[in-house]
């Protein structure tokens, strides 16, 4: 049942992308650039979880959306560089936390 839901949506999806009117599919956008080659932009396709870092208007930066919380803020865009929030442990700790799971 959810496969050939899947299946017809896609098909709708094509057709109106075929037609210029694009409309972004998350599933799909991940999806299709893996055939050429294109890691996905969504951690969850990959298997395992990398830093995708969320960056707040204020400049605070998170390594990922669903950690956007005190306790998971690596720094600010204003004032480190992106290999300094990289090499956070917060970053490093998240990451193997998230391995364990």
């Amino acid at each position: 049942m959810f496969a050939s839901f899947y299946k017809q949506f896609f098909r709708l999806w094509l057709k109106d992308l075929k037609q210029c009117d694009y409309m972004s599919v998350t599933l799909f956008d991940n999806l299709i650039p893996m055939f050429k080659g294109i890691p996905p932009m969504q951690c969850g396709m990959l298997g395992f979880c990398s830093a995708q870092f969320v960056i707040e208007a204020n400049g605070n930066v998170y390594p990922c959306d669903f950690y956007v919380v005190d306790q998971y803020k690596i720094g600010n865009i204003l004032e480190n560089s992106i290999d300094e929030l990289h090499q956070s442990p917060i970053v490093k700790e998240f990451l193997l936390q998230e391995k364990r799971m």
